[in-house]
């Protein structure tokens, strides 16, 4: 939530503010400058005017008020391999991955680094074909592999459009629009 979630403070008598300082801050299109004069013209004197930001959640002002904060460890929505990236990453592994692996599940496709790779383009238009071609790859593997009969692979492309048009070429290439 936003800044402009401030109002349920003053609605409950009891309050629990959930949310994750690694996670993204809401946006807000909004006027810096003017946000800053309303701040100097309605909260001077306020020791923690200077809290209140664009970028600052309503978790974010919890975080700086309030004393009794608790800090969740346990993680039950995402399988170890994929809690263990955020782990690492940036809660210093103290996050203990609660999820069981359900019964024959298959082995997790890990990162492969692309020896060949390169990025051409700017923006929307970058493209990488070589990792393309190594995405291919892999999704042609896994769908002659019999253990992926019936299940469905999705692909995220973090350099936009053209580079996930490359590689719906490419795999129509490979396999029939149906797989």
């Amino acid at each position: 939530c936003s800044l402009d979630a401030l109002m349920l403070l003053y609605l409950g008598k009891t309050l629990v503010i959930v949310g994750d300082d690694e996670q993204i801050s809401p946006t807000i299109v909004v006027d810096n400058q003017q946000l800053f004069d309303l701040i100097r013209r309605y909260l001077a004197g306020n020791r923690l005017a200077e809290t209140f930001a664009p970028d600052t959640s309503l978790f974010d002002l919890g975080r700086i008020w309030f004393e009794d904060v608790v800090n969740l460890r346990e993680h039950f929505r995402c399988v170890p391999e994929i809690i263990n990236f955020s782990n690492k990453l940036s809660y210093h592994n103290e996050l203990i991955p609660l999820k069981q692996y359900p019964p024959n599940r298959l082995d997790p496709i890990t990162t492969v680094f692309v020896q060949n790779g390169y990025r051409r383009g700017t923006g929307s238009w970058a493209i990488n074909p070589p990792e393309a071609e190594r995405l291919v790859q892999q999704i042609v593997e896994c769908c002659a592999d019999s253990r992926y009969k019936g299940k469905t692979i999705g692909v995220i492309s973090l350099l936009g459009g053209s580079q996930a048009k490359i590689i719906e070429r490419m795999l129509l290439q490979h396999l029939t629009p149906e797989e």
